[in-house]
Formats: C-alpha cells, sequence, structure tokens
C-alpha cells in the first residue's frame, strides 16, 4: 500500500464497479545512485522542482510528489501522460547531472483509508508501478539494456493480491528474451507496444549531448524554436537541425503518438471490454 496524496486535476474514470476502483497509471519513480551524491540536499530540491514543473505541465489525477527516501509517486489518467511526465522529470534530473528510473503501472487503485493524510491507497496499478520500477532498475543492470530508465506493466485487468497473474508486462528475461505477451486474439500488448518505446527513447535520450536534451525539454514544452534559438544563444536553423539530428524530434514525434493513439485511451474502457468480452464466451 503507498501513501499518495488526494487527486487534484484531470478526473478520469472507473471501472464501474461497486468497489468505485478508479482505473489509472500509477508512477513509481526514484533517484539513480544517490547515495554517491556529495550534496543529497541539493539534489533533493532539484527533485522537488522538477516534480512541480512536471506537475504544471502535465495534468494530472495526483501530481507527482516526493514520498520516503529518494522516491516519488503520482497517477494520471493516461500512460501518454504517464510517459511525458516522466521524461520531464528524467531530463531535468540529467541536466542537473543526476538521473532517475520510472515504473508506469496500469491498473485500477482504491482508496483504503480516506481518513489518513495523506489517504492510503492500494491497488493492481500500485502493485504494476512497483514492479516496473524493480524491471527498469534490474534491466539496467545488464549491458545489453543499461540504458533502461523506464518500464510499463500493465495489471489493468487483474483484480487479485500483488502477487496474483495478470501481468503483462513483457519485461526482458535477462537473456534479452522478452516473454512477448499479447491477448487471446494475438494482438501486440499494450505493455510490449509502449516498452518498444520506452527502451529506445531511453537510449536515445541516454546518448545525447546536455544541449540536445534542453532542445528536447523546450519541444516537449512547446516552446517556439526562435526562442529557443535565443536562450540557446543559436540560430533557429541550428535548433531545427541539432533537433533531427540528436533524435529530439522523433522522441517528440513518439510522445505524441502516444498521447493520441488509443494506447493512451484504452486503458479505461479495457475492464468493461474485456467482461464483455468474457460474458459474449460464456453465452457461446
Amino acid at each position: 500500500m503507498f501513501n499518495v496524496d488526494k487527486p487534484q486535476t484531470d478526473v478520469g474514470p472507473t471501472d464501474g464497479g461497486p468497489s468505485g476502483r478508479e482505473v489509472v497509471v500509477a508512477v513509481i519513480g526514484d533517484l539513480v545512485g544517490s547515495r554517491r551524491a556529495t550534496d543529497r540536499a541539493g539534489l533533493q530540491r532539484t527533485l522537488v522542482a522538477a516534480l512541480h514543473d512536471a506537475g504544471a505541465l502535465v495534468p494530472a489525477r495526483q501530481p507527482l510528489a516526493p514520498t520516503i527516501g529518494d522516491e516519488f509517486q503520482g497517477t494520471f489518467s493516461t500512460l501518454g501522460a504517464a510517459a511525458r511526465a516522466a521524461l520531464l522529470v528524467r531530463l531535468a534530473l540529467l541536466e542537473a547531472g543526476a538521473d532517475v528510473r520510472v515504473g508506469l503501472g496500469a491498473g485500477t487503485a482504491v482508496v483504503v483509508d480516506p481518513a489518513a493524510t495523506p489517504p492510503v491507497q492500494d491497488g493492481p496499478a500500485w502493485w504494476a508501478a512497483r514492479r516496473a520500477v524493480e524491471t527498469a532498475e534490474r534491466l539496467a543492470a545488464s549491458p545489453r539494456s543499461r540504458s533502461t530508465r523506464t518500464w510499463f506493466v500493465d495489471r489493468s485487468l487483474d483484480h487479485g493480491g500483488p502477487d496474483a497473474g495478470g501481468d503483462h508486462d513483457d519485461d526482458d528475461d535477462g537473456n534479452g528474451n522478452g516473454n512477448g505477451n499479447g491477448d487471446d486474439d494475438g494482438d501486440v500488448s499494450a505493455a510490449a507496444t509502449a516498452n518498444a518505446f520506452l527502451a529506445i527513447r531511453d537510449d536515445v535520450v541516454a546518448r545525447m549531448s546536455p544541449r540536445a536534451r534542453r532542445l528536447l525539454a523546450h519541444q516537449l514544452r512547446g516552446h517556439p524554436q526562435q526562442v529557443v534559438a535565443h536562450a540557446e544563444g543559436v540560430t533557429q536553423p541550428a535548433v531545427s537541425q541539432a533537433l533531427a539530428r540528436s533524435g529530439a524530434l522523433a522522441i517528440w514525434r513518439g510522445q505524441q503518438l502516444l498521447d493520441s493513439h488509443h494506447l493512451a485511451h484504452q486503458l479505461a474502457h479495457s475492464v468493461g471490454h474485456q467482461a464483455g468480452r468474457a460474458s459474449v464466451r460464456q453465452e457461446v
């Protein structure tokens, strides 16, 4: 169970069940290598500022906020919003010479103790986010996937306990082999699609120069290239060329697709959709 604040913005759907469980994308992140930092207090202040900035830019059900130690948590209504916020936080920390890893978990969440301050939440979304951040850490320990900083686990169809089945994370087995989960119609799972993008995104960001990362952050914020060029002391064509050459434009376009594609919205309807399919099968 995890303590999080009350949702403030971006009110989303529920699964329609009697429990009133909300379908969300939970986010759990932590600082990478923070114990080696010479100024831990300064690093924590940088993290708090980055979380606040992401909260001002990306609508959230529960804005990202520090919890215990080096961790931060929050919830979003869509996978696209969660992935965008995670990237903005990472870019800010990289600019400060640090880094973060983030786990994204789709599923239901329920407030089990509304009287607590903040309320205590539990549910598959949080179990999924915890497994996702642990998977990101494990993958980063392998030479084949050392650039991994973000992972997604989908438990939107799971109503069991934290160790129940229903994980659709398509994570790597440590030998470079994904488990290839898809649904029973043979479609590629939402988790596999999202993690394919996130894996490439993490690798491209890891290879970027500090200026390229700043330009990507400006692009994600929607800043005009002329304004960015003035801030960087270069020309507008130089900004455009740098965005394309570094891979920043590809990441930006991929994020736009994640924002607009049905993948970013299907989580809100997956429980009801799957329940309907199960009912049809039983009738047959």
